[in-house]
């Protein structure tokens, strides 16, 4: 689909949510980020330059479940 097009029906439906004080199933925000190119980001940098370091996810939702289970 054209850009043009699925920017216009998000805005369409921000107007809508607004309307009906409920959250569209497309957010415009996130489909301007998407039609300008993707929403998966490279941490190579901020690990490098700001010496973060990420936990990997298996381990992280490992320590989240050991959490609610032990509550």
């Amino acid at each position: 689909m054209p850009k043009a097009f699925i920017l216009l029906i998000a805005q369409i439906m921000a107007r809508l949510s607004r309307w009906t004080r409920s959250r569209p199933p497309l957010p415009l925000d996130v489909i301007k980020t998407t039609t300008a190119g993707s929403l998966l980001f490279d941490t190579k940098r901020a690990e490098q330059q700001r010496e973060i370091h990420y936990t990997p996810q298996r381990q992280t939702r490992g320590e989240a479940m050991d959490e609610i289970r032990n509550g």
